[in-house]
């Protein structure tokens, strides 16, 4: 038993100094003022602040005091710009939205607090020795309610008790002290003024029953009733040098500070043990922290249509499953009815998907694949749930109707005429006529006409058509041809053709112009004959023996007989002109 109920004290011990019988609400969380990073942090108490994030707040600079107006969702801070030596009060949403500046003639304000019950706004103003408030909403004008203080740092109030309490640091003429007063100022007390010796912020605990504070010189944080009795060290923070404690915020039997040396948040159990850093972030010098409860806003299942809830910084987030959208998980993309034309709406991960109704396609169904025309040379589109199909007419094919389905009518030549003009394509199978201009003929025609047929490979039955003047022998004229072929063969073939038709023609004309003279060979000896030798018989003039020609030679060129023969004379030239056809 013994045994027993040491280990059942050992568990109890670690559970009261890690605060387990006291867990973070899902709603609370903190707000942190990081004077260097000119940043204001939020995040998750349950979190521990892994969520942290700044503040979209524009413009802040140097921001040191702070407090959170629930009922409003507002925030009000203090800066100070360290160019200019002079600070302002602003506040603003935790979005951002209605920012407003309510002061701009301020020096150092170290502490703010907020009387939401009455509307106003307390500040403390280091330089000036001052203690101020003005109007939440930012009317009116501001009013110094306390004067010749020495250095006023933290600030609260107690609406209930109509109360304000604040820790003064001092000066040459005054001592460090812990005072309060009235709501409006009067009745000012002083509650601590001994063994203290930098006093930088006072809080009251959850019940208001006790005021505690943190010495930034002496390295402790104690407590005091609200009439300054019964004061005792809480916790020693000597233990943890070099330390500055800033600000203290209390939440869940835990003690939270900021420090000036730290770059951390620290927290440790009202029992003084356990301290340990909280929150992963390193800051620039933090100045105020601000602990805000709030309601669990899941508790109340705020998701609907099965949506998963998760609280946040002052708020929550619905997790919506696939289809549903909205804050709350509320919309139904399908709702809206967005798919058009007959298409039926279902839900998908990314909002909704449509299933079209032939022909139309597209994200909502208002696209009909056959609004491009894509179907060309006459094609007709007809649209399906898969897209278009184009019914093509005779001689073309392919999906939009591009391919030629058959031969392509050849270019025509002079004098060859192709009878069916208006047909570019024929189909396999399909017969073209052909004929020639007037005084052309067709040599293999009677009729001046001949049919070619369109094979199924693409090109045309046949020789090439040849059309021939009329008047002529056909087999002596240069034709007009049409190249039946199709292709890169087909060119080729047109080619040689022109080729034999010039060559042919060029050699007729040439053959019909050319004139031969015949002019006889004569047999002469070494010594040249006398230029004239008197006929031995009685031959007409001009008259050539043929028999003299070449008669009596020998290879070695010896000499001999010669028959004589009558030369023509210069004078009167005659040739004999034959002409060949």
């Amino acid at each position: 038993m013994t045994s027993f109920r040491c280990h059942l004290f050992e568990i109890l011990t670690v559970f009261t100094v890690f605060g387990a019988f006291r867990q973070a609400d899902a709603g609370d969380f903190m707000l942190v003022a990081a004077y260097h990073n000119n940043s204001i942090f939020a995040g998750s108490m349950s979190k521990h602040l892994t969520d942290l994030y700044s503040l979209p707040l524009q413009g802040i600079q140097g921001p040191i005091a702070l407090d959170f107006d629930a009922s409003e969702n507002m925030l009000y801070w203090t800066e100070y710009d360290a160019n200019t030596g002079r600070g302002k009060l602003v506040k603003a949403h935790l979005n951002g939205s209605n920012h407003m500046t309510l002061l701009t003639d301020i020096r150092v304000a170290f502490g703010l607090a907020l009387d939401i019950e009455g509307g106003r706004v307390y500040w403390t103003d280091n330089t000036l020795g001052q203690i101020g408030r003005i109007p939440m909403d930012g009317s009116g004008s501001k009013q110094i309610i306390i004067s010749g203080l020495g250095r006023p740092r933290g600030i609260i109030t107690d609406h209930d008790r109509g109360e304000i309490y604040w820790t003064d640091v001092g000066d040459d003429s005054i001592g460090p002290r812990i005072e309060k007063a009235n709501l409006d100022g009067t009745n000012r007390v002083t509650l601590i003024n001994d063994n203290i010796v930098w006093p930088q912020a006072v809080i009251l605990d959850n019940a208001a029953v006790n005021l505690y504070w943190c010495d930034g010189e002496l390295n402790t944080i104690e407590r005091t009733n609200l009439l300054g009795n019964n004061r005792e060290v809480l916790i020693n923070l000597t233990i943890y040098a070099p330390i500055h404690p800033f600000d203290l915020a209390l939440y869940n039997d835990y003690m939270y500070w900021s420090d000036v040396f730290k770059e951390s948040l620290i927290r440790v159990h009202l029992n003084g043990r356990g301290e340990q850093i909280f929150g992963s972030q390193r800051f620039a010098e933090i100045r105020r922290i601000h602990i805000q409860t709030e309601p669990n806003y899941c508790d109340s299942s705020p998701c609907l249509n099965g949506g998963t809830c998760e609280d946040v910084v002052n708020g929550f987030v619905c997790h919506c499953v696939s289809g549903f959208s909205g804050v709350r998980c509320s919309k139904n993309p399908c709702d809206s009815s967005p798919c058009l034309n007959g298409g039926i709406c279902a839900t998908s991960p990314g909002g909704f998907i449509c299933h079209c109704q032939a022909p139309y396609e597209g994200p909502t169904c208002t696209l009909d694949p056959c609004n491009s025309s894509p179907c060309v040379n006459g094609g007709t589109c007809i649209g399906s749930a898969t897209g278009f199909t184009c019914r093509c007419p005779a001689r073309y094919g392919g999906p939009t109707c591009t391919f030629v389905d058959g031969c392509v009518a050849p270019p025509m030549s002079d004098h060859v005429r192709l009878l069916e003009r208006d047909v570019t394509v024929f189909t396999y199978g399909e017969s073209a006529t052909f004929t020639c201009d007037n005084d052309y003929t067709i040599k293999e025609s009677a009729d001046h006409s001949v049919k070619r047929l369109c094979l199924s490979d693409g090109t045309w039955s046949g020789e090439p058509v040849e059309c021939f003047p009329s008047e002529t022998d056909p087999a002596d004229r240069s034709p007009s041809v049409v190249p039946i072929a199709s292709g890169v063969g087909g060119a080729c073939f047109v080619v040689f053709l022109l080729i034999i038709v010039v060559v042919v023609f060029k050699r007729w004309k040439r053959q019909r112009e050319e004139r031969v003279v015949d002019v006889p060979a004569v047999s002469y000896h070494h010594n040249p004959p006398p230029s004239y030798i008197p006929p031995t018989r009685h031959e007409p003039p001009g008259y050539f023996p043929m028999g003299a020609i070449n008669q009596g030679f020998g290879t070695n060129n010896a000499e001999a007989n010669v028959v004589p023969v009558k030369l023509i004379p210069p004078r009167e030239p005659r040739i004999y002109e034959t002409i060949v056809d």
